[in-house]
């Protein structure tokens, strides 16, 4: 069985975002996997600790620094060396490894021939930070969008651009749908869905405002993890009569819940997020619903016929953008228009990406996707 190691800027506990998926989806296609999380306190330097997960045939790693991690921020070139020997600590943990797959925009490791395995991929699917630091020596760089590569200090090459993927829950859902006779009956009252961190600090809390009180015919459904109590503009949302707030809520109810939901939303504000956004993982699984998105600009998407979008970063026109939505629901969200979108976000699965990205770098996946192993995850 070939192993994998998978470098993560986000630890294997919390929020599930492309990282995870990959590593799910590598697992169930026959690879042990080893899921690296960032480096963190472990109460001795240079501990690495190995643990299962509930994924068969997936590995969580933790490890602390054998040096004080603080010399990144005052001596790189140092900290560099200091972790090329930290690599080779970890494999000793790991075994001989067929593949490192990292996706640290971070830079942790400078240099992936450290792990000394026999394909090594860099794969940027978030800005990285800080600019200039190259391709970590890979055999395969690829990444969400252009401006990442050439951030990187890398020539983009368009078979190497990779879109986000659709999660297990979501495909799963979505599927069940399609293959339903007639679609779910409309409720009396219309829905609009929001999915994320609502204690984030680049939401547009006063965009929200506007459209839940406007349109008190329709009903704003929110999940995620809520901000803080005296958070202002959550309370005062909060407080109207249509507005109801899930909180932290396991992916597969969320996938459930896209039957009831007739518009998807995701307002930001540019100001606060400080980048022009790309792409966000969330809207092919709003497509995957089938239903409408109403959304601010994000630069991934200006091509999509599938959304409904502003012009430009927050140029403010989203609650117009609502209202004309909701004006003309039985038109945007026509069986056809639903059906076609829902196609949109299955053609985009993980597995799907994966065997891309096999035949791409020209890795043997040892054994077909198993469906059933994804579906136990």
């Amino acid at each position: 069985m070939p192993r994998a190691l998978i470098i993560s800027p986000q630890s294997w506990e919390g929020f599930q975002v492309s990282k995870h998926h990959y590593a799910r989806t590598l697992a169930a296609a026959g690879w042990e996997v080893i899921f690296a999380d960032p480096p963190r306190p472990l109460g001795q330097a240079g501990a690495v600790q190995i643990t299962d997960t509930d994924v068969p045939g997936l590995r969580n790693l933790r490890y602390q620094t054998w040096f004080p991690y603080r010399i990144k921020f005052r001596a790189r070139w140092l900290f560099d060396w200091a972790m090329a020997r930290q690599a080779r600590r970890i494999l000793q943990a790991t075994g001989p490894l067929d593949l490192v797959w990292d996706f640290d925009n971070a830079y942790q490791f400078r240099s992936l021939k450290a792990f000394g395995a026999r394909k090594s991929l860099f794969h940027l699917v978030d800005e990285p930070t800080p600019h200039g630091l190259g391709d970590k020596d890979a055999d395969h760089f690829l990444y969400l969008d252009e401006s990442y590569c050439s951030q990187a200090g890398h020539r983009p090459q368009s078979d190497y651009q990779i879109s986000h993927g659709l999660s297990l829950p979501h495909a799963i859902e979505a599927r069940k749908a399609a293959a339903q006779a007639s679609p779910a009956p409309r409720r009396d009252r219309p829905v609009v869905g929001f999915v994320g961190n609502l204690a984030a600090g680049w939401i547009d809390w006063p965009a929200f405002t506007t459209m839940v009180q406007t349109h008190s015919e329709a009903d704003f459904m929110f999940w995620g993890p809520l901000p803080v109590p005296d958070h202002a503009a959550f309370q005062a949302l909060q407080a109207q009569p249509n507005t109801q707030f899930l909180g932290l809520t396991p992916p597969t109810e969320i996938a459930r819940a896209g039957a009831t939901v007739d518009i998807w939303t995701l307002p930001y504000d540019r100001a606060l997020l400080g980048v022009n956004p790309i792409s966000s993982h969330k809207i092919l699984e709003y497509l995957a619903s089938g239903k409408v998105v109403v959304m601010d600009h994000q630069a991934g998407h200006v091509s999509n016929p599938h959304v409904v979008m502003t012009q430009s970063s927050g140029d403010g026109s989203l609650p117009m953008l609502l209202d004309q939505t909701l004006a003309q629901l039985d038109v945007v969200n026509a069986p056809d228009r639903i059906a076609a979108r829902r196609a949109y976000a299955l053609d985009c699965t993980y597995d799907k990406r994966l065997a891309y990205i096999t035949d791409l770098v020209k890795l043997p996946t040892p054994t077909p996707i198993q469906q059933e192993a994804l579906h136990a995850v």
